[in-house]
């Protein structure tokens, strides 16, 4: 249910001829908040977009948007363009080409809970991480990882950064010996790479 909720918070409609897109019932501004501030009349429940533009200018009828609305709603409806040879069409927020990937889910839950982050969004975040690296292993590698090591391998990383990030006391830090030949530059690296 929260990917649901997750990947119906991202969407919009892209407005082209307005024949396909509710006015109350589909996200279709593109600012937030989503939803028209401004009241459904009952009368209007399956209202097309359509019907707010004027069909021979192929623009907003800027006397049918100040009837039904308010100003904040007419102001934010009057930005979007109207494109009378183009289809209406869903598109994901987050990215710049308008296409919903695991990883700009992902992004868009950093955002959200990076400034609060408790446990359980923590080991959540981490779970779809090694998710969609498993996906990824299952795609390229043609290896199925078990999902139980996947939530063990997830819980580990939570712990790490918890450790890390979370814990108040400072670490020391450690200062190499020195010996006789500390004039001499040193160069450390990772033999291991």
């Amino acid at each position: 249910m929260a990917a649901h909720d997750l990947v119906c918070s991202g969407v919009r409609r892209r407005i082209g001829n307005g024949k396909a897109t509710l006015i109350w019932g589909h996200p279709w501004l593109p600012d937030d908040p989503s939803p028209l501030q401004t009241l459904m009349p009952n009368e209007l429940r399956e209202a097309l977009v359509v019907g707010l533009t004027d069909q021979s200018t192929n623009t907003w009828d800027p006397h049918i948007l100040s009837d039904l609305f308010i100003p904040e709603d007419v102001a934010r409806i009057t930005r979007i363009p109207v494109s009378p040879d183009y289809e209406d069409s869903w598109y994901w927020v987050g990215d710049p080409k308008g296409m919903y990937t695991v990883k700009n889910a992902y992004r868009q839950i950093m955002g959200e809970y990076m400034n609060n982050p408790d446990d359980q969004t923590r080991l959540a975040i981490g779970v779809l991480y090694y998710l969609w690296r498993a996906r990824n292993s299952a795609v390229w590698d043609k290896a199925i990882p078990r999902p139980r090591w996947t939530a063990m391998i997830a819980a580990r990383a939570e712990k790490a950064y918890s450790d890390i990030h979370c814990n108040q006391q400072q670490p020391t830090t450690a200062t190499a010996p020195e010996d006789e030949t500390h004039h001499r530059p040193r160069c450390y690296f990772d033999a291991g790479y």
